[in-house]
């Protein structure tokens, strides 16, 4: 059977919840461009590239959006927040390539809002076509990728456990090249 693969994203939806790390906002309102700046916070907790200094929990701080869904948004592509039922649906059906982070979110009242863990994609993979080499059911093709990737098992396992606060696009001959056409080679 030919593995199938999906571009993987949350809904989007602007009524669902989202949170900032509260380093990013402190580093935009010292106005820090440097390269080490807390600017750069959402892709490293992304992909797992944590800073040495970094302190869990990690803080978010409510942006907008009201209703608690299974995936928060962090309004960054790619980049949200995961309810710890989720992450237990993915740690008990051996989902790979993703790690979980310690956080705190803080609505603007202070009140503090439980039951929610950072994501981190941290699989790689240079070529999904290569078949000699464990694929992860999560990963991103490079270090400069934003996109996160997902295999047919996260879709049957979100699915079965009626998850819905996610969209995939089904990667085929036809629209790989807009995904990254050295990846996907027609």
């Amino acid at each position: 059977m030919e593995n199938k693969y999906y571009a993987f994203d949350s809904k989007g939806l602007l009524t669902t919840l989202s949170a900032t790390p509260k380093l990013f906002k402190e580093a935009i309102q010292k106005n820090d461009w440097s390269e080490n700046s807390d600017r750069n916070i959402i892709p490293r907790l992304m992909f797992g590239e944590y800073p040495q200094d970094i302190q869990f929990p990690v803080e978010f701080i409510v942006q907008d959006g009201r209703l608690l869904r299974n995936i928060l948004e962090i309004r960054y592509p790619s980049a949200f927040l995961v309810s710890r039922h989720l992450a237990d649906i993915f740690k008990s059906n051996d989902i790979t390539g993703w790690k979980s982070y310690d956080i705190c979110i803080e609505k603007k009242n202070g009140e503090q809002i439980d039951g929610f863990c950072g994501f981190s994609v941290i699989g790689r993979n240079q070529r999904i076509n290569n078949n000699s080499e464990a694929i992860p059911d999560f990963f991103r093709l490079h270090d400069e990728w934003l996109w996160i990737i997902c295999s047919q098992k996260v879709v049957d396992v979100l699915c079965r456990n009626k998850i819905m606060d996610f969209t995939t696009e089904l990667i085929t001959k036809d629209n790989h090249h807009l995904f990254d056409p050295i990846v996907f080679p027609k």
